[in-house]
């Protein structure tokens, strides 16, 4: 096999995060949930994440204030983040700018919110275990199994209060 031919059938992603280590990610969701579960959904976030990035994709997710882009691309374009400055509000223009100069099609995914309290837990859970507006945009299966897998075994009141009239998991 030529360098081309692996290239065009191999999909990779680099990500830039902090390793989800229990009581160093995703603490604000500690309680309801317990350290070692908050950097475990940490991880399924990065799962769904991934599962979704073989395509020029960027997606706008609110995140403590600041926005974080998923860039899914299918082949290097070394290019594409020259120049960009970073930490600014310019990031995404430029970005979507420089993708333009070298002809790299953008498709814009409809903006996710940052899951970091027991408010934005609850509104995740309902949106994967009710919410008819997905229509598959965000199956999220990894987080769904492991918020599932919480709730058969202890029931939804510890991680989903609200929703807990509402659930027959």
């Amino acid at each position: 096999m030529t360098y081309d031919t692996i290239s065009k059938r191999i999909c990779a992603l680099g990500v830039m995060a902090k390793a989800p280590l229990a009581g160093e990610v995703k603490t604000r969701l500690v309680p309801p949930l317990t350290e070692q579960e908050a950097a475990e959904l940490n991880v399924c976030f990065l799962r769904d994440m991934a599962a979704k990035h073989c395509k020029c994709a960027r997606e706008p997710q609110a995140a403590s204030g600041l926005i974080v882009y998923l860039i899914g691309l299918k082949d290097a374009h070394r290019n594409l983040f020259n120049g960009i400055e970073w930490s600014t509000a310019n990031v995404l223009t430029r970005t979507r700018q420089r993708a333009a100069e070298i002809d790299l099609p953008v498709e814009m995914l409809p903006p996710w919110y940052d899951v970091d309290d027991a408010e934005t837990l609850n509104r995740l859970c309902e949106d994967l275990f009710f919410s008819e507006s997905l229509n598959g945009s965000y199956p999220a299966p990894h987080k769904r199994e492991f918020l599932e897998s919480i709730i058969t075994t202890e029931g939804p009141q510890r991680i989903c209060p609200t929703l807990s009239t509402r659930m027959s998991i």
